[in-house]
C-alpha cells in the first residue's frame, strides 16, 4: 500500500557524499515528485512507498536541459533533476502556472513511454564510456558479515579519478551515516576501505554509494550483516526428541532472540557465545530433517538434512566390579546388551572411567563384552568405592545410549623393606638413625612411613 499524498510534504534533508540534498518534495497539483540527484532510491522507497516494485522502475524525464529521471509510483512518478535546491523551489512556484503545468503533463506522458533505466543509469554518456573505458566497479569481499567482522569494500577501474567519495546507507535507516570522503585512488584505478561490523548491525542491509570526484560517475554495492550456521552436534537423536544439540556458527548476538527450527518445529535456543547456541530437539518422525537458525532480525540460515531422527533400539550396559593393589593396575569390563531375550551388541565403543576420571575405551566383541586392561590405579588411595568403575555407550543411528557403574576396590600394597646390617659399634654406643636406617619402596619408589625397631632407638646394647 503506497503512502498517502494528500497535502504539501517537505521531507527532512539528508547529507549525501558531503552535500546537503533535498529529498523528494510534493508539489500540490504536480503529477510527479521533485528531487535532486543526491536523493537515493532508498530515500524514495522509504519515504514515499511501501511497494519496492514501484520504486524500482526509472524513466528519463527532461527538465530545462538538465539530466533527470523519474520513478514510477502508484500515486505519481518522481522527477529527479541535477538542479540545485533553490531551483527545485523555483520550479515549485513556477509550476503553479497552468501553461507550465500543461507542458510537463504532456511531456511526461510522452517521455515515460519510451525509456526505462536502473537506479545507477545516467541520462548522458558517462565519462568512462565517453573515454572508451570499462565502467568502474565497487564490491565487498562478502555478501554477508557477522558482528565483529570487517567488511572490505574495494573499487576497481576508477582510472579517471584520483579521489572518490564513499557513502554507506543503512536499512533500516540509522541517524548517523558513514562517509569516507577523499578516499585516494591508486594509479591502477583501485581503492579500498575497511568497515567494521558492529553488534547493532545485525539484520541491517547496506548500500555503498561511490562517486568519482572528477568523473562524477556513481557506483553501487550491497551487503548485509547476518549470522552463519556451519554445523551442529550431535547429528542424530531419538524420535522422542529431548537431545541437547550444539549449534556452531558466528554472529550470534546477545541482543536478539535466537530460534532453531527442526523441519517445521521451531524451538528457542540458548546463546552460549557469539559462535555457539544450544537447543533441545523436539519430537519428530524418523528421518533426516533440515535445521535452520534465525533471529528476530535476521533471516534463516539452513543446513539441509543435517539432523536425523532415529528409531533407536534400547540398550543396557552391565558393568563388572574391579579391584587391584594400590599403585598397581586393574582390568575393567562392561557388557552391552539389547533386545529380548538380551543379546550382546558387537563392535561398539565403550568408554570407561575410574572415580569419574576417563581411562580409555574398548570395543565390544561378538558377545557384547568390552575389556580395558592394565588400567593404572596410581593416584587412587586404598579403599572401596561403591561406584568407582563407570562405563558408557554413546547413542548411534541404531542403538540408544546407556551407562552403568560398579564398585572399585583398591587393596593396600606391601612395600619392600631394605635394612642392611649396620657396622660394628663399641660398647656404650647409643643406637640411633646411624644404625637404624631401614628403607621402604614400592615399584622402585620410596614409601613414606614409620619404622618400628627392636631394640628401639636410644638403647645401649651389651657387648657381644
Amino acid at each position: 500500500m503506497n503512502k498517502n499524498f494528500t497535502k504539501l510534504i517537505q521531507l527532512i534533508s539528508v547529507n549525501t557524499a558531503g552535500h546537503t540534498s533535498t529529498c523528494p518534495e510534493f508539489i500540490e497539483g504536480c503529477p510527479f515528485l521533485v528531487c535532486n540527484t543526491q536523493t537515493t532510491a532508498n530515500d524514495i522507497k522509504n519515504n514515499y512507498t511501501d511497494d519496492v516494485a514501484n520504486a524500482a522502475s526509472f524513466s528519463f524525464v527532461p527538465n530545462q536541459g538538465h539530466s533527470t529521471y523519474g520513478v514510477e509510483l502508484a500515486d505519481r512518478p518522481i522527477l529527479k533533476t541535477q538542479t540545485s535546491t533553490s531551483s527545485i523551489h523555483s520550479f515549485k512556484h513556477s509550476f503553479m502556472s497552468s501553461t507550465l503545468r500543461s507542458f510537463f503533463l504532456s511531456f511526461l506522458v510522452t517521455t515515460l513511454s519510451f525509456f526505462t533505466l536502473t537506479a545507477s543509469a545516467q541520462t548522458t554518456t558517462d565519462a568512462y564510456t565517453a573515454a572508451g573505458l570499462t565502467k568502474p566497479t565497487v564490491s565487498s569481499d562478502k555478501d554477508d558479515y557477522a558482528p565483529g567482522e570487517v567488511a572490505i569494500i574495494r573499487g576497481t577501474g576508477w582510472t579517471l579519478d584520483s579521489i572518490v567519495n564513499v557513502h554507506l546507507e543503512e536499512t533500516p535507516d540509522y541517524a548517523h551515516h558513514h562517509d569516507y570522503h577523499d578516499t585516494k585512488v591508486k594509479a591502477d584505478g583501485t581503492w579500498e576501505i575497511l568497515y567494521p561490523i558492529e553488534e547493532r548491525h545485525l539484520g541491517v542491509k547496506f548500500e555503498v554509494i561511490v562517486e568519482g570526484q572528477t568523473s562524477k560517475y556513481n557506483g553501487y554495492a550491497y551487503f548485509t550483516d547476518g549470522h552463519t550456521f556451519t554445523s551442529l552436534s550431535p547429528t542424530f537423536g531419538p524420535t522422542a526428541g529431548g537431545t541437547s544439540v550444539t549449534i556452531n556458527g558466528s554472529g550470534f548476538s546477545n541482543q536478539v532472540i535466537w530460534k532453531v527450527k527442526f523441519d517445521l518445529t521451531e524451538v528457542t535456543a540458548t546463546r552460549h557465545s557469539s559462535n555457539v547456541l544450544f537447543a533441545i530437539t523436539p519430537a519428530h518422525a524418523a528421518g533426516a530433517v533440515n535445521v535452520s537458525v534465525s533471529s528476530s532480525v535476521t533471516d534463516a540460515v539452513t543446513l539441509p538434512n543435517s539432523y536425523t531422527y532415529t528409531g533407536t533400539t534400547a540398550t543396557s550396559l552391565v558393568v563388572s566390579s574391579a579391584s587391584g593393589t594400590f599403585g598397581g593396575t586393574t582390568n575393567v569390563t562392561a557388557t552391552l546388551i539389547s533386545g529380548s531375550p538380551a543379546t550382546g551388541v558387537n563392535g561398539k565403543s565403550i568408554n570407561f572411567s575410574l572415580n569419574g576420571t576417563s581411562v580409555g575405551a574398548a570395543i565390544t566383541n561378538a558377545s557384547g563384552i568390552a575389556t580395558l586392561t592394565n588400567v593404572s590405579l596410581i593416584g587412587i588411595n586404598a579403599g572401596t568405592y561403591a561406584i568407582g568403575v563407570g562405563a558408557s555407550f554413546n547413542e548411534d543411528a541404531t542403538y540408544a545410549a546407556s551407562s552403568g557403574t560398579n564398585s572399585l576396590t583398591v587393596n593396600k600394597a606391601t612395600p619392600v623393606i631394605t635394612f642392611l646390617n649396620p657396622a660394628d659399634i663399641t660398647y656404650g654406643t647409643v643406637l640411633s638413625a646411624t644404625q637404624l636406617n631401614a628403607t621402604a619402596t614400592l615399584n622402585s619408589s620410596s614409601v613414606a612411613g614409620t619404622f618400628n625397631y627392636t631394640p628401639a632407638s636410644g638403647t645401649v646394647m651389651n657387648a657381644g
